[in-house]
């Protein structure tokens, strides 16, 4: 499958994601597993693009691949709002 910036532009992704993507791939991508690891890299939203692409089975199967690292960033950005908020608290 190729992903080009008006595949993007259709499913109405942000500005900002089209223009990290347009800089990236003038003439669109194809997805494979290099460019994944390359967008990723380039702080291009793979979730939003699993969301957009994947079929509601393979999204399912995503989402349980991921959910043990959502796991654990929820909790260290929990964590760490916890800290940012005790010390305005204080100031």
């Amino acid at each position: 499958m190729r992903i080009t910036r008006a595949w993007l532009v259709r499913r109405e992704a942000c500005a900002e994601q089209v223009a990290i993507f347009n800089a990236e791939w003038p003439t669109g991508a194809e997805l494979t597993r290099d460019n994944l690891r390359r967008a990723a890299v380039s702080n291009l939203d793979l979730d939003w693009l699993a969301r957009h692409m994947l079929n509601p089975a393979s999204r399912r199967a995503y989402y349980e691949a991921m959910a043990p690292a959502r796991r654990v960033y929820d909790e260290a950005v929990a964590a760490a709002r916890r800290v940012y908020d005790e010390a305005v608290a204080a100031a």
